[in-house]
């Protein structure tokens, strides 16, 4: 593996960003809006649940921005409208990654000192949630549709496999 090889592992990394941090955003919605449909304990776990996977998915998360920034000045045979849809995929990554490593940093730093999880947090994480599933939408298009930092397959002489 060389230098040249990293901006591949972006989509690694951002497909266990997207996993842990909307599995950590449905985790607190559970927490805080149905408590009473758990035992306090089931709450406790599950709170615990929703913090570690927001901490590794921020974790992930710095990863992925680092490997997609490098993606993004590295990907070759793109043209202009591409270029641009992928601006748009990196204001979005970047919009989210800020909100939710804020969010990382407060649900740390206020571990020890508040149980139970506010309203502003909720919706600051949902609003995490929403930004993050546009980002991916995005990166997803860049890929499906524009073809992004794919390789084209080779043109083989011989019938086409029109079947799949």
């Amino acid at each position: 593996m060389s230098f040249s090889d990293l901006p591949s592992l972006h989509p690694i990394f951002v497909h266990f960003v997207i996993g842990l941090l909307i599995l950590s955003v449905i985790l607190h919605l559970l927490v805080r809006l149905l408590p009473k449909m758990f035992q306090i304990k089931v709450r406790e776990e599950l709170s615990i649940m929703a913090k570690w996977c927001l901490w590794f998915g921020v974790g992930f998360a710095v990863l992925a921005v680092a490997t997609g920034f490098l993606a993004y000045y590295t990907v070759s045979s793109h043209n202009a409208l591409s270029h641009h849809k992928m601006g748009w995929h990196r204001n979005w990554a970047l919009f989210s990654f800020g909100l939710f490593l804020i969010l990382g940093i407060w649900s740390f730093v206020r571990i020890q000192k508040i149980r139970k999880i506010s309203y502003f947090f909720l919706v600051a994480i949902f609003l995490g949630g929403i930004a993050l599933a546009e980002t991916a939408r995005r990166g997803g298009e860049l890929v499906y549709e524009y073809g992004v930092g794919v390789e084209a397959c080779p043109v083989e002489d011989g019938p086409l496999h029109d079947h799949h």
